[in-house]
């Protein structure tokens, strides 16, 4: 089991054994917890070590904690180390990160992935200082955010935010995962003024689970991902904002629908939604010159790839 640092310079390797390693060559320190060593890691006391052998302007590319047994990630574990780029991945035990666990890099992470901790909630002792999104909106000037393969339940209002650089969201589950999403509340993604990309596939979306005002606020022009959830009908009440300021939205695998009572808006009005529409399948009723009635389908959209 191994975290590990991308750094500018290594320390002295006397001073990081017995569980790290620095190679030069690729500018890497690795700290391995061992599966054999059942002694509890103080993540917080190794890194106050650490912090008092590296300058104080040092900024490492990227800071990763993967394949730990850490169960919590507590205040003040990583006070004094900087990275652009950090990662917090497949952590079988971790349940819960404070939002006060990191703090001189706040203002200069602008990569975040929170992914592949299944144990990993918002719904910690006392629910809101615990909640992973707490932790997730000290850092101001993220660019890009993934949050896939947790065991997050709930998405509060106004969960993300103000996260004002934010140009890249990721969210969901492995697909073997079912039924941890419970809701999405009010006005999700409207704190993020220059968010690019929303990507919702596998994230277990029902209508049920959505808030009338979910997508309430967003910014216009993004490509949102819809691909492989559970979403048999649009009604007006909840899509039509997402579809007036979207750039694109995908669908298809696992979503079934078409020209329903409540889909049927889209349909009223083709030619404003057709070009943003990826995967939806329009049922469109007319009649022949001998009055037959027939199913002309057409799937709205070419494009197949996000950009």
């Amino acid at each position: 089991m191994y975290f590990g640092l991308v750094f500018a310079k290594c320390p002295p390797e006397s001073e990081i054994q017995p569980y790290c390693y620095c190679d030069d060559t690729e500018l890497f320190l690795g700290c391995r917890h061992p599966d054999d060593d059942n002694e509890t890691w103080d993540i917080k006391a190794y890194f106050d070590k650490l912090g008092k052998l590296i300058p104080e302007d040092t900024i490492f590319e990227g800071l990763h904690i993967s394949y730990t047994q850490l169960k919590e990630i507590p205040a003040g574990a990583v006070k004094t180390i900087k990275a652009r780029n950090i990662s917090i991945h497949l952590n079988d035990k971790l349940e819960f990160i404070h939002p006060d666990s990191f703090e001189a890099t706040l203002e200069i992470t602008t990569i975040l992935a929170v992914t592949q901790n299944e144990l990993l909630t918002n719904q910690g002792p006392g629910h809101t200082p615990y909640d992973v999104f707490n932790f997730v909106n000290k850092f101001k000037n993220l660019e890009e955010l993934f949050m896939e393969s947790n065991k997050i339940t709930v998405f509060p209002e106004n969960a993300l935010g103000p996260l004002n650089n934010l140009v890249y969201f990721k969210f969901g589950y492995d697909s073997n995962h079912g039924d941890i999403l419970k809701r999405m509340e009010s006005k999700i993604f409207s704190q993020l003024p220059k968010l690019q990309s929303l990507v919702l596939s596998y994230a277990d979306i029902m209508l049920e689970k959505l808030a009338p005002d979910t997508f309430e606020g967003m910014a216009p022009g993004a490509q949102v991902d819809l691909r492989a959830n559970h979403l048999w009908e649009l009604p007006k009440t909840v899509f039509k904002v997402l579809l007036d300021n979207a750039k694109t939205i995908y669908f298809d695998g696992g979503n079934y629908f078409g020209c329903s009572e409540t889909s049927s808006w889209i349909c009223e009005d083709l030619p404003k939604y057709q070009n943003k529409l990826d995967g939806f399948l329009a049922e469109l009723v007319g009649k022949t010159r001998t009055s037959l009635n027939i199913v002309r389908k057409r799937r709205l959209g070419i494009e197949r790839h996000l950009k």
